[in-house]
């Protein structure tokens, strides 16, 4: 069973209050992401894309994703 949109948002939280606690804590990968919170990858971007518009995380390629704002 998959993972509708919100419940993806709340366990992504949870996932993140649990492993990335501070900021500038890396974040797993997607793929392992995706196996934490119970979506599919279509899913988790669209969580992941909610968190980063709010500040709670920032992404960049090659380098994974983190907790808080992004480094200027």
């Amino acid at each position: 069973m998959r993972t509708g949109k919100d419940a993806a948002r709340a366990r992504l939280w949870q996932v993140l209050e649990e492993r990335a606690p501070a900021s500038g804590v890396r974040l797993p990968p997607e793929r392992v992401l995706k196996d934490l919170v119970g979506c599919s990858r279509e899913t988790l971007r669209g969580a992941l894309a909610a968190l980063e518009a709010r500040g709670e995380i920032w992404r960049h390629v090659g380098q994974g994703t983190f907790r808080g704002r992004a480094p200027r």
